[in-house]
């Protein structure tokens, strides 16, 4: 899989959650700070991801990443968001709290119940896979079905009526 030369970055600050980690195995990490000027990572979501993840592969590129900009969550924001949702975890409910202090632009996550819950925040979310299809459109992913095929190869369930919509809508 190859990335072609990135010939400008979006205007946008985003804030992830915990998939990452799912591009780390498709070797496709360089592709976020080419598409994003501001990656932000909460402190919960850091710990998830890098300390919690050591064994998982891509954490210790992940970890050295000078473009992932670790930053702590006001209480204040955190206590605006309440209630939660049952079932999010303390990244998710981070990461959407850290999106709002930061006013990022997008929160990258892919867990159906916390993208709900930063959309009914009035947050943009996205996926790991459009995130990949924007990095397709804009010409720093060669290779979208092979990037498609190697997340699925490693676990990451998705339809194939989606896979099919995503390769066709290019």
């Amino acid at each position: 899989m190859k990335i072609r030369p990135c010939w400008r970055r979006c205007p946008n600050d985003c804030c992830f959650q915990c998939f990452p980690l799912d591009w780390s195995c498709v070797d496709q990490l360089e592709v976020l700070p080419a598409l994003y000027e501001r990656i932000y990572i909460a402190d919960a979501a850091r710990l998830e991801v890098i300390e919690k993840g050591r064994q998982r592969p891509g954490v210790i590129e992940l970890a050295r990443a000078d473009w992932l900009v670790p930053l702590t969550v006001s209480r204040r924001v955190l206590a605006a968001l309440r209630p939660y949702p049952s079932g999010l975890h303390a990244g998710e409910i981070e990461a959407i709290a850290l999106a709002l202090q930061q006013r990022a632009d997008i929160v990258l996550m892919d867990e159906r119940l916390a993208r709900t819950f930063a959309q009914s925040k009035g947050l943009q979310v996205l996926g790991t896979l459009g995130v990949l299809k924007q990095a397709y459109t804009r010409g720093l992913l060669a290779d979208l079905r092979g990037a498609l095929d190697s997340l699925r190869a490693r676990g990451f369930r998705f339809s194939d009526t989606l896979y099919q919509q995503i390769l066709s809508s290019d």
